[in-house]
């Protein structure tokens, strides 16, 4: 209560002092039920953006959620722009969040697509 006095007036602090430990509350039983929450899983299949006409880019390996079917080829980062993706072969499995209910705004890729890719000249 002492906290909430220095903002606001005597009359008040009774009320406020309520109306703080309500939120209190609701925010520790949101908390609980969160935190019961499982990790979302997702499964993903690449694909390259739409441009302005409704055409398709070519879609470039991305060494975090792809891996090359062959595995022949050290890709350095200088590289990795020249290395088209030829043909999805399998999705990608991606987690948001963690078993504590936790960080649901970070996304972990557990299994990477399988591709076969070109190397472009």
């Amino acid at each position: 209560m002492s906290l909430v006095g220095f903002f606001v007036r005597k009359e008040n602090r009774t009320s406020a002092g309520l109306e703080l430990q309500e939120i209190c509350a609701e925010a520790s039983s949101l908390r609980q039920f969160i935190r019961c929450q499982r990790p979302y899983w997702t499964v993903v299949w690449p694909s390259a953006p739409i441009q302005q006409q409704g055409e398709r880019s070519a879609l470039v390996i991305d060494d975090v959620h792809m891996q090359d079917e062959s595995n022949e080829r050290d890709v350095g980062p200088h590289d990795a722009d020249k290395i088209f993706v030829d043909v999805v072969i399998s999705p990608c499995v991606i987690k948001w969040g963690n078993a504590d209910g936790d960080m649901f705004d970070v996304s972990t890729c557990h299994v990477r697509a399988l591709v076969t890719a070109k190397i472009s000249s």
